[in-house]
């Protein structure tokens, strides 16, 4: 499996992802367009594999590259819809679909903060 290799961007960043301290993951995790192509990375800890699959079949398209010694997976690819995951553990695998491919979803807009239980 290829690796991709920590720049000193993505050091305070996994930091940040592993310890549950990133304020606004949709702004590095899911689907992003980087020049012609989209950059798509997920953050699967304990996963062996991660392969993107298109959202109504089951072909896989890519095979995303680990970044080294973490539990960030990214691919580059030129899919512009949605699409799926699938995520290997050892012998097992599952079919996900990656919330982050969705920047609308964002709760940080003050309709949530009425729903507070006390």
């Amino acid at each position: 499996m290829n690796q991709i290799v920590a720049g000193s961007n993505y050091i305070q960043t996994l930091a940040d992802l592993n310890s549950a301290k990133m304020a606004d993951p949709f702004s590095f995790l899911g689907k992003h367009k980087t020049g012609e192509q989209w950059t798509i990375r997920t953050w699967q800890l304990n996963a062996t594999k991660v392969e993107l699959l298109g959202w109504h079949e089951d072909t896989v398209l890519a095979e995303f590259e680990r970044l080294e010694g973490s539990g960030l997976f990214e691919v580059k690819s030129d899919l512009s819809e949605c699409y799926r995951l699938k995520v290997h553990f050892g012998d097992q695998s599952f079919i996900k679909q990656d919330p982050y491919q969705f920047p609308d979803l964002r709760f940080n807009d003050g309709f949530f903060d009425a729903a507070r239980v006390y």
